[in-house]
């Protein structure tokens, strides 16, 4: 415990030191512009050292999160988190019940601990523990598009003329693949290219689904997993993979105080995960990378993509989207022409 508080108070008392050099160096590399407010100025400058701090913080540290969810998705949230092995997530799931409990108590009856969510998960952690055992973790890139529809045009066809006739699927897909590849160029670009600034592509785009293994810092991975419209399964936080540094910690001087900050903390985790593997994560810095398998529809990538390779948006998520793209463009360039990609890398920060 006091290894762990320890570890915690000098990653917090880092970010807090650091945060003013930063700041300076954030200033002098992107001056005021005649249009910023003195207040809108300091104001951005302190959000950007936020994004390069970020890094340092502890996984343990607190955060704020609200949650807009129904009656049926809300019974399902709580078993989960009643049926968690951490015992902090069981006492959330415990509160949240007894609030949701005083506006909707008949949706919540079955709202308790699950034992096929719990014993399936131990039952699965021992069946992969006993197959990987001894098997080092090979390599990979940050992004691999790991499945993908092979026949996605033809399926992209179909699935929008099927919106607009009578006929069976079947018989739509048959005409379709009667169709010449100029004529099913013709019938995608009709469905997209008259989109606004603001439109997102319209639904059909959903039925294609394209799955990939990603490599990520768990900060970016905190900003990735909000993206909800697709099926998630990562892997727990781990010093494995080692870790990420923002450029500009090199470029301030400041990787030596960065590297003692990553080390403190891979130390105080291989100590406390002998007893406590699961609560180990929690000592670790957003730095630290990990595993997750995301399956998205073609709609959703587009949605991930331009929003999250945007100039505004944090580089570590910046470089997962354009990933992203270019795995697309990698295996089906005509659907990746029609998603909205910024693949600029900005050098210096825009505030």
């Amino acid at each position: 415990a006091r290894l762990y508080e320890d570890t915690c108070r000098f990653l917090l008392e880092t970010y807090t030191r650091l945060t003013e050099p930063v700041v300076a160096a954030i200033k002098h590399e992107a001056p005021r512009e005649e249009t910023q407010t003195d207040r809108g100025y300091e104001t951005a400058c302190l959000a950007k050292s936020c994004d390069i701090l970020r890094y340092v913080l502890p996984a343990a540290t607190l955060t704020n999160i609200g949650v807009t969810i129904n009656g049926r998705a809300l019974e399902h949230c709580i078993r989960k988190l009643l049926s968690h092995p951490l015992e902090e997530a069981r006492e959330v799931g415990a509160l949240m019940k007894t609030e949701a409990e005083k506006i909707i108590p008949t949706l919540l009856k079955y709202a308790d601990y699950n034992a096929y969510m719990a014993e399936t998960h131990q039952a699965m952690e021992s069946v992969a523990s006993r197959q990987f055992a001894g098997l080092p973790a090979g390599e990979a890139p940050d992004v691999s598009l790991v499945r993908y529809p092979e026949d996605a045009e033809e399926q992209l066809v179909a699935a929008i003329l099927y919106g607009y006739t009578g006929h069976p699927y079947r018989q739509v897909q048959e005409h379709v693949g009667r169709l010449s590849q100029e004529e099913r160029v013709r019938v995608i670009d009709d469905y997209l290219a008259r989109r606004g600034k603001h439109d997102q592509p319209l639904r059909a785009l959903e039925h294609l689904t394209y799955t990939f293994d990603i490599l990520v810092d768990f900060g970016a991975f905190r900003d990735i997993q909000r993206h909800r419209m697709c099926t998630q399964t990562p892997q727990e936080l781990g010093p494995s993979h080692g870790y990420s540094t923002p450029p500009e910690i090199a470029r301030y001087g400041l990787l030596p105080a960065y590297e003692e900050c990553m080390a403190r903390a891979q130390e105080a985790y291989e100590v406390i995960s002998l007893d406590f593997p699961r609560e180990a994560q929690y000592v670790l810095p957003l730095a630290f990378r990990k595993r997750m398998l995301l399956t998205w529809n073609l709609r959703e990538i587009h949605h991930f993509v331009q929003l999250r390779s945007a100039q505004q948006g944090h580089i570590s998520y910046r470089h997962i989207a354009q990933q992203v793209f270019k795995e697309v463009e990698r295996v089906h360039p005509l659907l990746a022409k029609y998603i909205r990609v910024d693949l600029t890398d900005y050098a210096l920060p825009r505030l």
